[in-house]
């Protein structure tokens, strides 16, 4: 069953948000890299709740390289070889700054039991009645077949807002599904780009919407409240096992 970790729509409606977005990442993906490098060059980090796990790390006897730099560099389709050459010294001051940790409420209950395969997706509900928009990080961005998980669905239970860090024809996707997205906040012209065109648009949009004030976005946020609502009670319809629900929709599709 749905949890305590799940805000309510009085919640939602009626709190007044300190922060722009919430940002989580965990396994540092290569376009993520990048992202998290964008976020520090622009001094955008601390506008949101950002959390970035460490580029290396230590698993059993020996070290796990989590970050390549070879694979890196190529700029999984996003930037160029020569972009990568020219920021490096500066993409390092990133990596040695990570991790990033967003404060975590071990008090709460996880949205379903981390017995159950494994999988514990916590949120914590202040994330969510802090922050106006989501920046969502998919598993995968740079593949040709779409992936939605739990990542892309936290944000519809918690009623928010998101920009979609995924594959190309994500957000078509979603639509499919009967899911609102939100042109009236984010240019959602990303969703057609290839890889590094999308990385620009996303991220351009980013720096845009952390440029608005912090009163404009609350009624930005109330413009969209019936899209909110709607794509919550889409999400919950199809199953009151928000286990069953979350498996449902981790799912892949291939062009």
């Amino acid at each position: 069953a749905v949890c305590d970790t799940m805000v309510t729509e009085d919640e939602a409606f009626n709190s007044k948000r300190k922060k722009y977005f919430l940002l989580l990442n965990k396994v540092p993906h290569t376009y993520r890299v990048w992202l998290g490098y964008y976020m520090y060059k622009n001094n955008l980090i601390d506008k949101g709740i950002f959390s970035f796990s460490p580029c290396r790390s230590i698993a059993s006897d020996q070290n796990e390289v989590l970050f390549n730099e070879e694979v890196f560099k190529g700029g999984c389709g996003i930037v160029s070889e020569e972009v990568y050459k020219w920021n490096k010294e500066e993409i390092n001051k990133f990596i040695e700054s990570t991790p990033y940790v967003a404060d975590y409420d071990y008090n709460t209950k996880v949205i379903y039991d981390q017995e159950q395969e494994g999988l514990g997706y916590q949120m914590t509900k202040s994330h969510y009645l802090d922050t106006y928009f989501n920046i969502v990080t998919e598993s995968n961005y740079d593949h040709s077949g779409i992936q939605l998980t739990e990542k892309t669905f936290k944000p519809i239970l918690q009623l928010q807002p998101f920009l979609l860090f995924g594959s190309r024809w994500s957000l078509q996707k979603l639509k499919e599904f009967g899911y609102e997205t939100f042109p009236e906040l984010f240019d959602e012209s990303y969703d057609t780009k290839n890889h590094n065109e999308r990385f620009e648009c996303l991220t351009n949009e980013i720096k845009r919407l952390c440029s608005i004030s912090l009163d404009d976005w609350d009624d930005m946020y109330h413009s969209v409240w019936d899209k909110l609502v709607h794509n919550r009670k889409l999400f919950l319809k199809r199953n009151t096992d928000t286990l069953e629900l979350f498996t449902e929709f981790n799912m892949k599709f291939y062009d």
